[in-house]
This record gives structure tokens, C-alpha cells and sequence, in this order.
């Protein structure tokens, strides 16, 4: 298009048409745990049982612990703990097993239904649900649960699979629209992505591009992920000529990463799969058989029989295919990732994309069609083999089926609505959270409104107009930019990390020989040399099936527990207390000249590429000029700084600040001129707001109740280009919805956090440091900490200020000081208001953000202050008056008392000795559960199974959880060069080293325990 011609509109009515689909679709697509839900209510309704919720209802099971009760409706009662517990609608997806199908007479002997779960001790006519165990036996076979989901299944992808992908082909073009409006792609790549995908589209799209397929475009190959033998269903690669690749990702805040090597793509990989969380997500993806090892959850043939073209329609019935492979060889996805950390030491990429296979098909055909194979296959793994499930990983607090049924709420639904554009946010139900009718119609909504959003960007006419207009497609090279193109110039490059700081704890090839010690072990069984097979010589097995090898270590020979791992066609030590675990392992190997074993030495390599967060690869969405600020008057001069160091970071009483205080702590020049530099501040202070010049309010835009973060976020930047966020100190909330919402501001382009109690005289050089090399400088983490401690933040660490300041260095947001000690350290200045406090802070932080404003250029930028400084506080203007932003009061409420986002309708707080109203703009509520009160003796306060909690003895730290069997276990919280680890054997987080206790927290709650605060 001439660049002087008047580009098309887009045309509402197909917008409209779009949308018309999205409601009838999201409905339909079917959710597992929604229609079991419906079915327990249906059991429930049938016998009479009202006003109560289908989660709530337990079937529990006793071994032995049963008496006769003549007043209990089944004539038992049960003392103690259940041996299993499921509630209605997960009974409903397991049913009960082949023992009780054969003696449904003596299902009430040995279990019921009860409305408490599995920590109430006793179970008799005071708890229970009045159901005998063989009637709901017989309703479940009237039911037929898969029988009733399978035919929804296909009914779904009969009447809406055209529909599904051209909404997965809307979400694709939406996305890399949105990223190149962010700076993630440069106008070449975004081109390319499209061009590669969706050739057919020009601007402005319509309905009909998105329902045609698109041709293969030459020197553009489109493949799948693969990890080991398993493969992404929803990822794909764009890889041109010279192996540079883009990788689209569905349902994240960054869609695309860009990869100029095989080795970047691994750093990538391993940047994801190093915690928790970041594993989960990734995982994700594939399908819920690849994750972990059973004896009956390889599916790698029935994948590759649909992936080679073959049409997944009318597959229900075909059952995966096991790989031909001895089951100690069986590796899950889960361990393959660990056995990536292993491969890159090597400079080994094999584990990655082996195959490299294209993809012939249109993209989003292949997309729908491989949706569908795997919600047939996620169906097959929960519904048929539960007896198998989690038979020898992941043993923890919660059997088998609690432990697949915690997150089995989203299951089904991301795997489909993620692909057309519903972010994985939206899809899943909190641990936490409540299961209901209202929290699943929630869900719905949320995902119903995502979707619309990516339509609403499609046919967004200000992406066609002025210098930002779309780029052509025709215009389109077949191949991908460089990375040095991308942000060679736009990122700083600081050091990279090595693997071992990436990934403390695991075993590298340089720390090997001093680490083999605790994977030494004694053999306790027969063994015998095997030497038909090549690939055995060497191998001492049992008749149990455990294999070990005899190598030297440390000037004698020990037995080690190996075993062999067909990916990588090698041998590897494991941890004889973890035997299913590739967390920490050693590749080794048979030395050919002496027939020896010996540990496989590695490159010691360090990270790859260029990394630019936390989803890290991809044009930089543009970085702010580095400009130093000038001094304030204000500000502590810097020789007597180290001198007043302990009173500006709180380590000196306040009355020895006070105005009318002799010095015992300084000299009495560095005090006097504190003293004088805090009247000054005061006095100006006070001059400025007797007669302030206020900018002209901005609009403050309503909301819906129940409107998502990225929304809100997304309409207060359409009318200012400041949000400021108050608090209460000690609140959970503010700092949660900046920690887990600082990747949408920074893809909104938010450069900057302005932070009270950072003082811009003694912290700003650590918090440059910090941003540029993401090391965080030993004084400045001291600060934070004693900072978190005074105000009681989150216990458990994860929503605290030293985290906002870290999460905002992983996505490149620029923490700004905007208190200094003269400002902050008000407390015993004579003859001052008793506003004082807001006096001096809002004035200094107005000149501090309009000077960096004035030096780095205009740019939208977050503030987080307490609550009475966002707006006006008794009679003195907040930020948000003096700098034209929005001010968002964020409150801490118990579960359920959530009101949303609304105008805000104040509080009152006590001023010294008088009532002020607090008011902010806006203000939204989020639900942070109670905290415990600690004096409460631990069986209070971790009433049930999976509970934990924190606490110090004796100056150590100790995690402290109720067991499976209903006591209480201490374990002791160890420290390993600056990061922390537990040891229990049989938990999949044993050994593992985390750099706080937020990720330690994060990682336990993944396993399903729940943290009591």
C-alpha cells in the first residue's frame, strides 16, 4: 500500500461475525471437571439432597478404623484418617474400582459421603451425606461419565472445528500484532511470522482470510517443539534458511521468542524449566501422559500417527501406543527437562527438536487437529488409568487422585481455548480458590472476554493508521532478522550467568568429582553382568531391575545407582534416595581403553544469546537513555553519606534524630547538616502547596466489578501515562498485583517503578547496579529485608518489596528512588504540621519524577506509595494530582469479599491524634487469605493434611507441615552458598535450591500443599 494512500478499514460487520462465534463455542468445548460436576448434582438431585454443593460432598474410605452406629445412616461410623478421599465429581471421573464393583454390599462398611473432609477425625450422623455407597455405585453406571464426555468431545469438534481455527489463526495475528506494537518483534520478524503462517492476509484482515488456508511459503519451515520424543501440541516453530527460528507460544503475555541458534533455544528452555512455576507452564503445553513415568503413558506413537497427516476425526477410539522400550528406560517429560541442564554442559542440543519434522498442513489445521488428539488423549490418561497415576513419582501428602485432581478444573479447557486466545490466567481455578457454580461461570467470562479482546485487536483501525501502521505481508523477507539486529544496540549487555547460578545445587562437570559422595550407595540384592547387550557391558543388575556400576572415587571404588536414558543414549548416575528423579544427575560413560566408568566431562558452558527477561528472547521492547540525575538540594552530600548510612537505612533510634536530641551516633557536622537539609525540605515543601500548580485532572475510566488485571492496567494507560498504586505497608495485595501483573506492564510499555522508601541519596546506585547486572548489591537486599520486617509483609515472602523490586528487574522496569533521608526520616522535626510527612514526600517525589521524566524522555511509569500519597490527603495534593496519573488504592480482603475494582469509596485513618479520609481514585480488592495467628499452638494452626507453615527455633529456619498421617513434621530449612533446600526423600522438591523463600513457597504449592500465613 502507497503510504499516501487512505488505508481500508476494517470491516465491523466481520468483527461482529468473529464474535458471534466465540460465546457458542466456549460453551460447547467441552470441560471435564464442569460436566462431572453437573453429573454429581444430578446424583444429588435424584436422592433428595438439596442445597448443597457437589464439592463439598465426600466419598471417604477406612481401613479399619469402622464401629457399629445405629444412629448413623449406613449404620457405621469411621474414627481417624481416610485411606482415600475424593469428593462427588472426582468419584464421578473415577468411579469406584473393580473391588467394589464385585462388593457394592460393603461399600458403607468400609467408606460414605460425608459434607467435612478428610481431617475431621470422626465421620457418623453429625457430618454425613445420607447416600449409600452401592446406589451411587449403580448411578455411576447409569451415567456412563466417558461415555457422556467422549460424545461432547466429538460433537464439539464436529459443529465447531472450522470455527476453533480461524479464532486460533485471530489469536496468532493478533498477538504478533500486539508484540510488535510492544517492540517484541521488529516490523521485519512480524512480517515473517505472518507471511510464514498466514500468507493469504493482507490489511485490513477479514473473516474470509481467516477461514482460508494459507500456502507453504518457500525457505520457511513451520515445526513443532520437541523435547526427547515428546512434542508440544500448541507451540510452533518458524525456521527459516539459516536456522534462525521464531517460537510462538499460545495463551502467555509474550507470545514470540526469537532464536538465532539451536543452543539459544536451550538456554531458553532452561531458563523456563529451572523452577517451578516456569516448568508448570511450559509442561503445559504437552499432553498430560508425557509428564511424568507410569507403565502405561507413552504416547509418542500415537502422536507421531497423527503428526505425519493422518486426520485425527473420529479417533476416540484409537488407544495411545506404548513405545517399544523396557520400562527402566521410560523417561517422562518431567525428567527430560532435567536432563537438559545435564545436556547443555555437553554443548549437546540433540534432546531438542531431534527430528526437526515440518509441518505440510496449513498451521492452524494442524493446530485445531492436534487440539483435538490431545484432549482425546488427556481424556484416555485421567479416565482410564488411575490406578497407574503417579505410582512412583511425585509421592507426597496427597494420593494419587487428590494429586491429580487439584488442578483437574482446567483441565480440558486450556488445552483447547489457550489456542484461540485465552490466557492460561483465565483458564485455570486457583488452588486455592473455591469450586462453584459462580467461580466456574467466572472462568467462563474471563475466557469469553479474552477472546474477544484478541478479535477487538484485529480489527483495531489505529494499528492501520500513521507512523505505526502495519507492516505489508508481501513486503515480507524469508528470512528471520538477526538477533544483533534486534537489540544489539537496545539492550545493555551485562554478564551472563553460568549454569551453576541459573541452577544451584544440581551437579555440573566441573564440581563432579567433590559431589559424587552422596550418590555413593550399597548394593543390598543378587546381582549379574548382562553381556549380550552392547549397551549393559559394565552393568551390575538386580533381579528387581535397579542397575549400578563400580567406579573409582576418591582413591577407592564405589557402587553408584544408574540408569540408562535412550534420549541421550548414555548411562547416568541418579540419587539413591530419588530414584525417579533427574534432578541431580551425572552422565557417565565406559572408557574404552581401560573399560572403566568415568564421569562425562562438559564445556562449563555459560548462557546463551542475549537474554532479555523472564520470557527472554525478542526485540527489546526499547530501553530508557542512561542519564544520571543530578543531586537534589535535598540530598545527604555524598562524603557524609557512609557516616549517616546506619540512620538513613533505620538502624538508629528516631529520637536521635530528633531536632532537640544531643548526637550520640555521628559526628555532630554530618547530623547538623541532615537536620538543616530536612528544615529546608519542609519549609519548601510547604511554600510549594500553600499555592500549588496542578496539572488538569485526567479522566478516571469506570469499570466492571469483575474486570481482569490486564484490562485495568490497559485502560488506565489509554487515559494517562501514570498509575499510582497506594498501600497499606504491611498489605499482601499491592505488592501481588505488581509482582504477578509486571510482565503486562511491561508490555505496556511501562519503563519505570517510582518507590517509596527508597531514598535516592543512599540507594539509587544499588538499584542502578542491580538493573544493569542482576546482581543485587549486598546492602541494598540487607535494606529490603529489614524493610519487609518492619512492616510485616507476606510471610512467606513471595508478595514482599524485595520481590517487586526483583520481579521488576526481570522485565526490564527501571525501579526509581523518590524519597531521600531528608524526606523519609521526618519523625522528630520541630514545629512541623502533622502532615508533614506528606508534605515533604509528595513535593520530593514531584521533583525527582519530573526531573528523570525530563532526562529520560516521557514515559508511563508506576508508582507505589502508601495510600496517602496517591491522592489528596488532608488538604496536601498526592502524586497522582501532581503528575496527571490515576491513583489505585489496593485493599487486602478475606476470601470471598472481594467488591472488584470500583470508584473508591475511602476509609478512615487515624492522623496522629485525629480522623483523615483516605481516598484514592480507584480502588480494588483482592482476596488474601487470613493470617494465622502465630501464637496459636501449630494443630490449630495446620488443622489439615498438605498444611504448612514457616517459623524460626533457636535462630533456624524450619518448615513445619502436616503429614499424611496427621502429625506434625519439622524439617529443617538448610542454606547452600546464599540459597536454601530441604531434604525429604520422597518429595520431588528434595535437594532442589531455590534463591528465597517465595520460590521454596511457590514449589511447595505446586506440590498441592497449602501455605498458612
Amino acid at each position: 500500500m502507497n503510504s499516501n494512500q487512505t488505508p481500508s478499514l476494517p470491516n465491523a460487520a466481520d468483527a461482529m461475525k468473529l464474535k458471534a462465534l466465540i460465546p457458542e463455542l466456549v460453551n460447547a468445548c467441552p470441560d471435564m471437571y464442569s460436566m462431572a460436576r453437573e453429573a454429581a448434582q444430578e446424583i444429588l438431585d435424584k436422592h433428595g439432597i438439596h442445597n448443597i454443593e457437589p464439592e463439598t460432598v465426600y466419598w471417604h474410605r477406612f481401613n479399619n478404623t469402622t464401629a457399629s452406629n445405629p444412629k448413623a445412616f449406613t449404620g457405621w461410623e469411621h474414627f481417624g484418617i481416610p485411606h482415600q478421599s475424593l469428593t462427588l465429581p472426582q468419584l464421578v471421573i473415577k468411579r469406584f474400582d473393580v473391588h467394589d464393583q464385585d462388593n457394592a454390599d460393603l461399600l458403607d462398611v468400609y467408606g460414605g459421603f460425608y459434607h467435612v473432609g478428610p481431617d475431621a477425625g470422626t465421620y457418623n450422623e453429625t457430618n454425613e451425606i445420607r447416600l449409600h455407597g452401592n446406589e451411587v455405585l449403580n448411578d455411576l453406571w447409569a451415567i456412563n461419565f466417558k461415555v457422556r464426555y467422549n460424545d461432547k468431545l466429538a460433537s464439539f469438534w464436529k459443529n465447531h472445528a472450522g470455527h476453533f481455527r480461524a479464532l486460533a489463526k485471530c489469536s496468532f495475528i493478533a498477538k504478533a500484532m500486539e508484540d510488535r506494537e510492544s517492540g517484541r518483534l521488529s516490523d521485519d520478524n512480524f512480517r515473517t511470522v505472518i507471511k510464514a503462517v498466514a500468507g493469504n492476509v493482507s490489511w485490513p484482515v477479514t473473516f474470509d482470510m481467516l477461514q482460508a488456508d494459507a500456502p507453504a511459503i518457500d525457505g520457511l519451515r513451520i515445526c513443532k517443539l520437541e523435547i526427547g520424543e515428546f512434542f508440544a501440541t500448541d507451540i510452533l516453530r518458524i525456521i527459516d534458511r539459516n536456522g534462525r527460528q521464531i517460537i510462538y507460544v499460545p495463551g502467555e503475555t509474550w507470545g514470540f521468542h526469537a532464536f538465532e541458534t539451536p543452543r539459544d533455544l536451550h538456554w531458553w528452555l532452561l531458563s523456563l524449566a529451572k523452577d517451578t512455576a516456569g516448568r508448570q507452564r511450559l509442561m503445559s503445553h504437552f499432553q498430560l501422559a508425557d509428564h511424568e513415568i507410569t507403565q502405561d503413558n507413552v504416547n509418542t506413537d500415537f502422536w507421531l500417527s497423527v503428526l505425519e497427516g493422518v486426520s485425527p476425526l473420529g479417533l476416540a477410539t484409537l488407544l495411545p501406543i506404548r513405545k517399544e522400550r523396557p520400562d527402566h528406560e521410560q523417561v517422562g517429560l518431567n525428567a527430560m527437562l532435567d536432563l537438559l541442564f545435564s545436556t547443555w554442559q555437553h554443548d549437546n542440543h540433540h534432546l531438542i527438536n531431534s527430528t526437526d519434522e515440518k509441518i505440510t498442513t496449513d498451521a492452524f489445521t494442524f493446530l485445531s487437529q492436534a487440539t483435538q488428539v490431545r484432549m482425546i488423549s488427556d481424556a484416555n490418561y485421567l479416565m482410564h488409568s488411575n490406578g497407574e497415576l503417579r505410582k512412583k513419582l511425585w509421592i507426597g501428602y496427597l494420593n494419587a487422585f487428590n494429586r491429580l485432581f487439584g488442578p483437574l478444573a482446567a483441565v480440558g479447557w486450556p488445552v483447547a481455548l489457550v489456542v484461540v486466545g485465552a490466557g492460561i490466567a483465565n483458564v485455570g481455578l486457583k488452588i486455592e480458590q473455591a469450586v462453584n457454580a459462580n467461580t466456574l461461570a467466572e472462568r467462563k467470562a474471563a475466557v469469553i472476554g479474552a477472546i474477544f479482546t484478541a478479535v477487538d485487536t484485529l480489527f483495531n483501525a489505529t494499528f492501520l493508521k500513521g507512523s505505526g501502521a502495519l507492516p505489508e505481508i508481501a513486503e515480507a523477507n524469508e528470512f528471520i532478522a538477526p538477533e544483533e539486529k534486534l537489540a544489539e544496540a537496545a539492550i545493555p549487555q551485562a554478564s551472563l550467568p553460568t549454569l551453576e547460578e541459573l541452577t544451584p545445587g544440581r551437579v555440573y562437570p566441573l564440581e563432579q568429582l567433590d559431589s559424587l559422595t552422596p550418590f555413593k550407595t550399597e548394593i543390598t540384592e543378587p546381582t549379574r553382568l548382562d553381556f549380550e547387550e552392547k549397551k549393559y557391558f559394565g552393568i551390575l543388575q538386580t533381579p528387581k531391575g535397579k542397575n549400578y556400576i563400580l567406579m573409582r572415587h576418591d582413591g577407592s571404588s564405589s557402587h553408584f545407582e544408574v540408569r540408562y536414558v535412550a534420549q541421550m543414549n548414555s548411562w547416568v548416575i541418579i540419587d539413591p534416595a530419588n530414584p525417579y528423579s533427574f534432578y541431580r544427575n551425572v552422565p557417565v560413560r565406559l572408557n574404552a581403553a581401560y573399560n572403566e566408568w568415568e564421569p562425562i566431562t562438559g564445556t562449563g558452558l555459560k548462557g546463551g544469546g542475549r537474554i532479555f527477561g523472564k520470557m527472554p528472547w525478542g526485540q527489546a521492547s526499547g530501553t530508557l537513555p542512561d542519564a544520571k540525575l543530578p543531586p537534589t538540594a535535598y540530598d545527604v552530600p555524598a562524603a557524609l553519606r557512609e557516616e549517616l548510612k546506619e540512620a538513613a537505612n533505620g538502624r538508629v533510634l528516631d529520637r536521635h534524630l530528633s531536632d532537640n536530641s544531643a548526637n550520640l551516633t555521628t559526628s555532630e557536622d554530618a547530623l547538623s547538616t541532615f537536620k538543616s537539609l530536612r528544615k529546608s525540605l519542609y519549609e519548601d515543601a510547604s511554600a510549594y502547596f500553600a499555592h500549588p500548580d496542578l496539572p488538569a485532572r485526567v479522566e478516571i475510566p469506570l469499570f466492571n466489578p469483575a474486570t481482569k488485571a490486564k484490562d485495568i492496567i490497559k485502560r488506565i494507560f489509554e487515559n494517562s501515562r501514570a498509575l499510582v498504586i497506594g498501600e497499606n505497608h504491611s498489605a499482601v495485595g499491592s505488592k501481588q498485583f505488581l509482582i504477578e501483573n509486571m510482565e503486562l506492564l511491561a508490555k505496556q510499555k511501562i519503563k519505570t517503578l517510582y518507590m517509596e522508601h527508597l531514598l535516592t541519596d543512599f540507594h539509587q546506585v544499588d538499584l542502578n547496579t542491580f538493573a544493569r547486572s542482576g546482581k543485587m548489591p549486598e546492602d541494598l537486599e540487607r535494606y529490603l529485608k529489614e524493610l519487609d520486617k518492619g512492616h510485616h509483609t507476606d510471610p512467606s515472602g513471595r508478595y514482599t518489596f524485595l520481590e517487586v523490586v526483583k520481579s521488576a528487574q526481570k522485565n526490564h522496569i527501571r525501579i526509581q528512588a523518590i524519597d531521600c533521608m531528608s524526606s523519609y526520616r521526618v519523625t522528630g522535626l520541630q514545629e512541623a504540621s502533622q502532615n508533614s510527612r506528606q508534605l515533604m514526600m509528595n513535593y520530593f517525589s514531584r521533583l525527582i519524577i519530573n526531573a528523570d521524566q525530563a532526562a529520560r524522555g516521557s514515559h508511563n511509569w508506576v508508582a507505589l506509595v502508601g495510600e496517602s500519597h496517591a491522592n489528596n490527603f488532608d488538604g496536601v495534593p498526592g502524586l497522582s494530582e501532581l503528575e496527571g496519573g490515576i491513583g489505585l488504592r489496593i485493599e487486602d480482603v478475606a476470601p470471598g469479599q472481594s467488591s472488584g475494582i470500583e470508584v473508591d469509596p475511602g476509609r478512615f485513618a487515624t492522623n496522629e491524634l485525629k480522623q483523615v479520609r483516605v481516598h484514592n481514585d480507584l480502588r480494588l480488592q483482592i482476596e488474601v487469605a487470613e493470617p494465622v495467628a502465630p501464637s496459636l499452638p501449630l494443630e490449630t494452626r495446620l488443622p489439615k493434611r498438605g498444611m504448612f507453615a514457616l517459623e524460626h527455633t533457636s535462630g533456624k529456619p524450619f518448615l513445619v507441615h502436616r503429614s499424611n498421617d496427621g502429625s506434625i513434621v519439622r524439617t529443617a530449612i538448610k542454606s547452600d552458598r546464599g540459597h536454601i533446600y530441604i531434604e525429604r526423600a520422597n518429595w520431588s522438591v528434595s535437594g532442589q535450591r531455590f534463591s528465597s523463600l517465595a520460590e521454596f513457597v511457590s514449589a511447595l504449592e505446586h506440590m498441592g500443599m497449602k501455605f498458612v500465613r
